[in-house]
């Protein structure tokens, strides 16, 4: 659950930058200092969210899963299919 908390808050700050980037102090100059640091701690984000916290959050939701299925009460949390023996039914040639 932690991995979930931190990829989802760094999915929001990472999208707070860019939306941030849209204010008119900072598209105003593009190629100031400043607007070149706050586009860098977007990248750091992404970066992170991408090859770091994304992997995780795959990684720890299939061990949930694996862990789910392989729980004491995994008869009760899954349906089974049963399938039934076709029965033959007699058919009159006579109508």
């Amino acid at each position: 659950m932690k991995t979930h908390v931190s990829y989802f808050a760094s999915f929001v700050a990472c999208s707070c930058f860019y939306v941030g980037y849209f204010s008119p102090t900072l598209s105003a100059n593009p190629n100031s200092v400043e607007t070149q640091v706050y586009l860098g701690f977007a990248q750091i984000f992404q970066f992170a969210q991408l090859f770091v916290l994304g992997p995780r959050l795959l990684l720890s939701v299939r061990e949930y899963h694996a862990e789910h299925l392989a729980g004491p009460d995994t008869a009760t949390a899954t349906t089974s299919i049963t399938f039934q023996e076709c029965a033959q039914v007699s058919t009159s040639s006579s109508v």
